[in-house]
């Protein structure tokens, strides 16, 4: 649906226009909240609902008098939110079962080490501001006239009414996470045995979790207000000189401005191999040795959010303007004016980087001086390492700004009177998005169940590495704005009319619409995505062996997938 609507009966232009403002009200909310929970949050919601009548009336004034009135109504409504956290979350886990040392004993040896388990989760929710305004401004009434003014007098009157709601939300966002993992069941260290030997590393499982959002704004706006302006002058006497001047102004303004920068570190590392079994006089049996390594780490970045709802469909603004039954020789002037703006303004700054690292190995055991067979099973390795960056989107919904008319009347004027009558309407509807992301994501990630050797075994050699298994997916998704205006302003009609107007008389009769819609929007990215990853199954050395030797190496997968989105912006007016 078109943001004009049918009943759109007259549209002109404008150049000049004037505009008076007055601060003789104001109200703040300011929300500020300590982040000593890692989670601010502000809530205003304000309700509005009243009536407001203003008159300045100059009537049945004397001969040759000076006459002079004014009624002005100015109302502030200003919601300031700012938030500013700085934050530091340094993890620092280590977990071992391995570092087992046996040597020197006659008779057989085992060795089974337990599990090694660690879990990170750091989750900080900052930063975020919900603010409801509802009601409107209620119902306006502003009058101004001159009747029945004296022969000769000159008679002014002044209606302005001025009403600015504002939703200011400030969030800067500064938060640097540290993670550093070390799990250990390997590192095991068996010599001079006249005995069996048996072996059995257990798992070494790392995670870590990290997750930050914040910056979030929701705004809405909703109601409306029914105004009514009339400037008008009646029944004015001879020689008089009459000024009737009517006016309101509605301003409506959301700002939201964020600024985040988020480092994330995770480094992780898991050992079940590294094992050392020398000078054995017997049998090795290690066939399910060194235990699985399993490792997983994520960060997870969503900041800078904006959600902006104006819903204005109950307003309704009438402005008449009218010079009747105006006397000879009389000077009239009446002026109605509405400005009515709606400005809504998002700015965001993002600056993320994402390091990871991870290195597991349940390889590079060394085996030898062996009188027996030797059987050794590595465990599997898998390593996955996961980014995801959100951020820097503005979403602005307009659900309907009402409905306007406008009139300017010049009738029964007497002659050689001077009639002017001039009713001007000034709607303009901005939105403006500026968004600024710099993304830089590295990940190096290692996994290794071989590179095991062996020598100066006098017997059978069955060796098996285990599969390793590598993943790395980066998720980018930044500087987004999607505007909506479909339904915009409403019915807009305008009248000008000059009737029965008598000889010699001037009148002059306006009726003036100027109507604009803006939508800028502005995104730069910068983005680098630096990926690394190295498998190995292999690299096992056995030499000088007396017996039959089996090796098999496991399998080898890597894989990366990355996603880049960005710089998107839809507009419907």
């Amino acid at each position: 649906m078109s943001i004009f609507k049918k009943n759109l009966k007259f549209k002109a232009s404008r150049k000049e226009g004037s505009m008076k403002t007055k601060n003789r009200r104001k109200s703040y909310l300011v929300s500020l909240l300590s982040i000593l929970s890692v989670s601010t949050i502000a809530f205003p919601s304000l309700t509005l609902a009243r009536t407001i009548e203003g008159t300045a009336l100059n009537h049945n004034t004397q001969s040759g008098s000076y006459n002079y009135s004014e009624t002005t109504i100015t109302e502030d409504i200003i919601v300031t939110n700012n938030n500013e956290a700085d934050v530091q979350n340094s993890i620092t886990q280590t977990a071992n079962t391995g570092y087992n040392t046996v040597s020197s004993v006659n008779g057989d040896v085992s060795i089974s080490t337990g599990d090694a388990e660690l879990v990170a989760s750091v989750e900080n929710n900052l930063n975020t501001n919900e603010t409801t305004i509802s009601g409107g401004g209620g119902n306006v009434e502003i009058t101004t006239e001159n009747s029945n003014t004296g022969a000769n007098s000159e008679n002014y009157s002044y209606g302005t009414y001025e009403s600015n709601t504002e939703v200011l939300n400030n969030n800067e966002l500064d938060v640097d996470n540290s993670v550093e993992q070390t799990a250990d069941t390997g590192y095991n260290t068996i010599a001079s045995v006249n005995g069996d030997v048996e072996l059995d590393t257990g798992d070494a499982d790392l995670e870590a979790d990290v997750s930050t959002s914040g910056n979030t704004n929701s705004t809405e706006v909703m109601g409306g207000a029914s105004a009514s302006l009339s400037a008008e002058n009646s029944m004015t006497q001879s020689n008089s000189f009459n000024y009737s001047d009517s006016s309101a102004t509605v301003n409506t303004m959301v700002e939201n401005s964020n600024d985040a920068d988020v480092d994330n570190e995770t480094i992780q590392q898991g050992y079940s191999g590294y094992n050392t079994i020398a000078s054995i006089n017997g049998d090795v049996d290690a066939g399910e040795s060194t235990g699985d390594v399993n490792m997983s780490s994520s960060s997870s970045t969503d900041v800078n959010h904006n959600s902006t709802q104006v819903g204005l469909n109950g307003t309704s603004i009438e402005i008449d303007t009218m010079n009747s039954n105006t006397q000879s020789d009389s000077e009239n002037l009446a002026f109605g004016t509405l400005t009515l703006g709606l400005e809504i303004e998002n700015n965001n700054e993002l600056d993320v980087d994402n390091f990871n690292y991870a290195y597991g190995d349940s390889g590079t055991n060394v085996i030898s001086d062996v009188n027996g067979d030797v059987e050794l099973d590595t465990g599997d390795v898998e390593v996955e390492s996961e980014s995801e960056v959100e951020g820097n989107s503005s979403e602005t919904e307009i659900d309907g700004l009402g409905d306007f008319s406008t009139s300017a009347m010049n009738e029964f004027t007497q002659s050689d009177s001077f009639n002017y009558a001039d009713s001007l309407m000034t709607l303009a509807l901005g939105v403006s998005n500026d968004n600024d992301a710099d993304i830089r994501n590295c990940s190096a990630i290692f996994g290794y169940s071989g590179y095991n050797q062996g020598w100066e075994i006098n017997g059978d050699v069955d060796l098996s590495s285990g599969d390793v298994d590598l993943m790395t997916s980066v998720n980018t998704d930044v500087n987004m704005n999607v505007t909506m205006a479909e339904e915009g302003f409403g019915d807009i009609e305008e009248e000008t009319s000059n009737s029965n107007t008598q000889s010699d008389s001037e009148n002059y009769a306006y009726a003036t619409v100027d109507l604009s819609i803006e939508a800028e929007n502005d995104n730069r990215l910068r983005l680098r995505n630096d990926l690394f990853s190295m498998s190995d199954t292999g690299y096992n050395v056995f030499f000088d062996i007396n017996g039959d030797t089996d090796i098999q190496a496991g399998s080898v997968e890597e894989g990366f997938e990355v996603i880049n989105e960005g710089n998107v912006s839809i507009t419907n007016i």
